[in-house]
């Protein structure tokens, strides 16, 4: 008998769990798991709707507002449990973890991919960050089977009485492939209107506060004039650049800086990543705080380099160069001392492979 697993999250906007959920579901046992995809509210822009549904994801929507959601979604849900007969649930998010707190005689899997304190402070402030925190960390509590995407996150979240497995992110090194050669390289900087010339050093993911993309842009411009003071001298100095891809609160932001200085490409919101990762150079990331980010899974299973804040999440990521997470004077100096020395520097995509 096969076992049919409802997974539920709010919507499935990108980001990197619904990414995470798409790798999950792609790659599934069919002979053994019948798998679908319930979601809460109504799809907004930059939905990864359609990648499900290529991937023959059977996708039901529950089309309920927040609000709605307080009153309807018991019973709402109830009903789609009982039509596909499901044994499991899997749930990822504050939302769909609350919703599946409504049937207890029905097995739930509830994946853990953030620290609550650290997001949910970052996202609401201190006073409302706490209270949800709070209160997710009640609902894992009471569930039997937690699953923490990095070691990171079990041993924050053991801390406050949740108990978890470790299963590691992972990323989908078949999609997620270098360059096959420099012509390529080429070929892909041409097609995503990238400079041909030059050093291109990149960024991707939302561009929100706890990501310190702008603390990431400044210390890049920093570094960018330092270099220029060399070309007086009369060294030879390769153009550099920093290609940002993602969409956020803070994207007037990075559009200002990308106005005001041509180091700075600004490229939007992007369903490309892997050609974007494969025309550059460098990964860099800014993050206060992650699970296990799958920007830096990405760039490093396309066998670039990393420079990365400290935190502990991009420490379970070994062989990156680090700076201290917000310091942007120390990241100016490290993205130097990095590139004077950039040909002791490699990728690590074997580890990728073997391990995520």
């Amino acid at each position: 008998m096969k076992i049919n697993i409802g997974y539920i999250v709010s919507t499935l906007r990108r980001s990197g769990p619904i990414m995470q959920l798409l790798n999950i579901v792609k790659y599934l046992d069919r002979d053994n798991f019948n798998p679908i995809v319930i979601t809460l509210s109504p799809e907004g822009r930059d939905s990864m709707r359609e990648k499900f549904s290529q991937a023959g994801i059977p996708i039901v929507s529950l089309n309920l507002s927040r609000m709605e959601g307080i009153f309807l979604i018991k019973k709402k849900l109830s009903a789609v449990i009982e039509e596909y007969q499901l044994h499991l649930l899997h749930t990822t998010g504050l939302r769909a973890d609350s919703a599946a707190k409504s049937f207890p005689d029905l097995p739930n899997v509830c994946s853990i991919r953030n620290y609550p304190f650290h997001d949910y402070c970052m996202k609401y402030g201190n006073t409302k960050g706490t209270l949800t925190a709070l209160y997710h960390t009640s609902i894992l509590k009471s569930n039997k089977c937690n699953v923490a995407c990095s070691h990171f996150i079990h041993d924050q979240i053991e801390k406050n009485g949740v108990e978890s497995y470790v299963i590691s992110n992972g990323v989908d090194t078949e999609k997620f492939v270098p360059a096959v050669d420099y012509n390529e390289k080429i070929s892909l900087r041409q097609k995503l209107n990238l400079p041909e010339d030059g050093f291109i050093w990149i960024t991707t993911g939302s561009l929100i506060a706890r990501k310190d993309p702008v603390t990431l842009a400044e210390a890049f411009i920093r570094f960018v004039k330092l270099n220029a003071n060399f070309g007086t001298k009369g060294i030879q100095v390769e153009k550099q650049y920093l290609v940002i891809v993602g969409d956020g609160v803070l994207k007037p932001q990075i559009e200002m800086l990308n106005k005001q200085n041509s180091c700075i490409i600004y490229a939007g919101s992007s369903a490309n990543i892997r050609d974007y990762l494969a025309a550059s150079d460098v990964f860099l990331s800014a993050s206060f705080s992650e699970g296990l980010p799958n920007g830096v899974l990405e760039a490093l299973s396309c066998n670039l380099p990393a420079i990365l804040s400290d935190i502990p999440p991009h420490k379970e990521l070994p062989g990156s160069v680090y700076f201290q997470a917000g310091n942007g004077r120390e990241l100016t100096h490290v993205l130097d001392k990095f590139y004077k020395d950039k040909d002791k520097y490699c990728g690590n995509r074997e580890l990728i492979t073997q391990q995520f």
